[in-house]
């Protein structure tokens, strides 16, 4: 169970980043994960995957990871674009030692939204914040 600081932590920074971007987000979207090491402090991480859209409404969305290292200073968490409409749309999170993985639909040059993406995934370091791609061209069946 996480710690009342830790969950209004992450309430905060959601919140700022809903403020800063003027837009809403959905809180059934969330993806968490709060099993694994990513920093190797041998501590639990929390990681929580969220999606925030446009405030009246329309298709854009924009995803972002919140990132609370277990030594982090103060519950302080790294925040991480992930990906957005018709770029990457991150569905899962897990750590692993040292990197965050992204299970990441994405998008192709030329794809239409309503056509199934290419699979594909994202790893982002655990000590910088870099976020890099490793798309599959293929598409996905059905």
């Amino acid at each position: 169970m996480r710690s009342p600081a830790l969950v209004a932590a992450l309430e905060n920074a959601i919140a700022g980043k809903t403020k800063e971007l003027s837009m809403a987000e959905h809180c059934p979207f969330r993806r968490y994960d709060a099993l694994d090491d990513v920093d190797g402090d041998g501590r639990e991480d929390f990681l929580v995957l969220f999606t925030l859209e446009g405030p009246r409404g329309g298709n854009h969305h924009v995803s972002h990871l919140a990132f609370f290292s277990s030594s982090g200073e103060a519950r302080l968490p790294v925040r991480v674009r992930t990906g957005e409409r018709g770029e990457r749309d991150p569905i899962d999170v897990r750590g692993e030692r040292g990197k965050v993985v992204l299970s990441t639909p994405e998008y192709r040059a030329g794809d239409p939204m309503a056509v199934p993406p290419g699979k594909g995934g994202s790893a982002i370091d655990g000590r910088t914040g870099a976020c890099g791609s490793g798309a599959d061209t293929s598409k996905e069946a059905g």
